[in-house]
C-alpha cells in the first residue's frame, strides 16, 4: 500500500538479489571459482538477428542449493558471463521490470535448472538461452549444445554434462517457476514474498497462488477463476490452471497474480472504515502521512501489512478480510484515475449505526458543535459512542489497546490532551477525519479511553 505497483512486482526478485554473498567452498585459501555464460535471444516469431534481440535487457542471477547470490548480471540483452564458486548447484534466475520471468531451463524435456558446477570446472557454456517475457519462459535452445570444460580443457557436451548427480534443490516447484522452492522467495508467485505470505491472520498463504486461503497443493481451483483444476486448459490441451484472467498466459508467468480470490465489498468497506480511513482518509485517497490506497490489491495490502511498522496491528487480519478491503478499494477506482468524490465518508464509512463504526463526522452526538474542539474538557463523553469512533479514526494507528506505536500510550488521555495531540503532533494533524472531530466526539473518545 506504501509502494507502487511496479515496485510491489518486482518485490520477488528483490529478494532474491538481496540474499546474502556467502557462496561456501574454502575457508582460508581462495575460492576456485568457474564461469557460466550464454547469450540470450527472443522468441523466433519475433527475434529479427540474434545480436541484442531483446529490446529490453533483463537481469539474471545465479543463485546456489543455499539460496545465496554468487553473481549477477543487469541489463542484460545479448550476453553474459557469472563467476561463480565451484562445487555448488545453481539455478539461474531471469527477471524484468515486471518481475520473476523464470529459471533457465537447460533441458525441456525434463524441465531440469538446476546445474551442477563440479570442482574442477572452468567453464560452462549454456549456448542460446530463449527468454519470452510474454509467456514468462527461459529455455536453452539446444540442450545438446550445452558445454562444459574443466580446469585441464577437457571438454563434456549436452545437457547431461550439468546435471547434478544428485539434485541439492530438491524437485518441489509450488508455482511451476522453475525455481526449487527450497531458494524460491515466492513460492507462489503471487508477488508477495514468502516471509510476509507466511504471516497474515496467522495462515501461511506462502503457497497459495489466489489467496484464498486453501493452500495449492489441496485447492482444487488454484487460479480462482470458478474453473475446475482438471478443466482449466485451453484448446490444444495446455495447463492454464494458474491462468485467472483466462487470456493464454498463465498468470505466474505474467509477473505474478493480484489475488484472484473475490472479497465481499461490502464486509471491506466497514474493515476500512475500522482499520484504515483513519490514516489514508475516508475516501482512501490519501494524506500528507499516508498514500493514496485506491485500487490497491489484497497483495499490496497484505506487503504493506508485513513492511510498514505502523500496520504491524493489522496482522491479526484474516485473508479473507484482506481480500474484502481490496475488493472495496477496487469499487473507488484507481489513484488518480479514480472518479471526483469517489468513495466519499459516507460511503467509506457505512452506516453510523454499524457496529464496526460509523463516519467519524456522524458518530455519537452533538453533530452540531464546533468542529476541532478546544480542550472538551466539560463535555461529557459517551464511551459506547468513543469506541465506533476510536475504531474509525484510531486504530488503524494505535492499535485495539491504544499501544501499538511505541512510547505512545492511549489508555486515561484526556479530552483536552486528544484534543492537543489532533492539533499539534503532525501526523495527527495531517488526517483529515480528525480535523473535523467535534468536541463531544473528543469527549467520547476520551471516555472510551478511560475504559482501556
Amino acid at each position: 500500500m506504501h509502494k507502487s505497483v511496479h515496485t510491489l512486482s518486482h518485490l520477488a526478485a528483490a529478494g532474491l538479489l538481496a540474499t546474502a554473498m556467502a557462496c561456501g567452498g574454502g575457508g582460508g585459501g581462495s575460492t576456485e571459482t568457474a564461469t557460466i555464460s550464454g547469450s540470450l535471444d527472443a522468441p523466433a516469431t519475433t527475434a529479427s538477428v540474434h545480436a541484442s534481440a531483446l529490446d529490453t535487457g533483463v537481469d539474471i542471477v545465479a543463485v546456489d542449493e543455499n539460496g545465496n547470490k554468487a553473481d549477477q548480471a543487469t541489463g542484460v540483452t545479448d550476453t553474459f558471463s557469472l563467476t561463480v564458486p565451484t562445487g555448488h548447484d545453481y539455478v539461474l534466475i531471469v527477471s524484468d521490470d515486471a518481475g520473476i520471468v523464470s529459471a533457465v531451463v537447460y533441458d525441456a524435456t525434463s524441465n531440469a535448472s538446476e546445474l551442477a558446477v563440479v570442482a574442477g570446472t572452468a567453464s560452462v557454456d549454456l549456448g542460446t538461452i530463449t527468454v519470452d517475457t510474454t509467456s514468462r519462459s527461459a529455455e536453452v535452445a539446444d540442450p545438446d549444445a550445452v558445454k562444459e570444460v574443466d580446469k585441464d580443457g577437457n571438454e563434456a557436451t549436452g545437457a547431461a554434462a550439468v546435471a547434478p548427480e544428485t539434485p541439492k534443490m530438491g524437485s518441489d516447484d509450488n508455482d511451476g517457476d522453475h525455481i526449487p522452492d527450497s531458494v524460491d522467495t515466492d513460492d507462489d508467485n503471487d508477488g508477495t514474498p514468502d516471509e510476509i505470505d507466511k504471516t497474515v491472520g496467522g495462515e501461511d498463504l506462502s503457497k497459495d497462488f489466489d489467496n484464498d486461503g486453501t493452500p495449492d497443493a489441496s485447492d482444487d481451483d488454484i487460479d480462482g477463476d470458478n474453473i475446475k483444476n482438471e478443466d482449466d486448459h485451453d484448446a490444444s490441451g495446455r495447463d492454464m490452471s494458474r491462468d485467472h484472467d483466462n487470456n493464454g498466459n498463465d498468470d505466474d508467468r505474467e509477473g505474478g497474480s493480484t489475488s484472484a480470490a473475490t472479497g465481499d465489498a461490502t464486509a471491506g468497506s466497514d474493515l476500512f472504515a475500522i482499520h484504515c480511513a483513519g490514516c489514508h482518509g475516508t475516501d482512501a485517497a490519501g494524506t500528507t502521512t499516508a498514500p493514496d490506497i485506491r485500487g490497491e490489491s489484497a497483495s499490496d495490502i497484505q506487503e504493506a501489512i508485513g513492511e510498514v511498522a505502523e500496520m504491524s496491528g493489522l496482522s491479526t487480519l484474516t485473508m479473507a478480510q484482506v481480500n474484502d478491503i481490496a475488493a472495496y478499494l477496487a469499487t473507488l477506482g484507481s489513484g488518480s484515475e479514480a472518479s471526483e468524490g469517489s468513495g466519499d465518508s459516507e460511503t467509506a464509512t457505512g452506516d453510523t449505526g454499524s457496529t464496526t463504526g460509523g463516519d467519524s463526522s456522524t458518530g455519537g452526538s452533538g453533530s452540531g458543535t464546533t468542529s476541532g474542539g478546544t480542550s472538551g474538557s466539560t463535555t461529557t463523553g459517551d464511551a459506547t459512542s468513543g469506541r465506533t469512533l476510536y475504531e474509525a479514526n484510531c486504530l488503524g494507528c494505535h492499535g485495539a489497546d491504544g499501544t501499538q506505536i511505541s512510547g505512545v500510550a492511549l489508555a486515561g488521555k484526556s479530552a483536552s490532551e486528544v484534543s492537543s495531540a489532533i492539533t499539534n503532533v503532525a501526523a495527527m494533524a495531517a488526517v483529515n477525519t480528525l480535523a473535523d472531530l467535534t468536541d463531544q466526539q473528543i469527549a467520547d473518545i476520551a471516555a472510551y479511553l478511560a475504559t482501556l
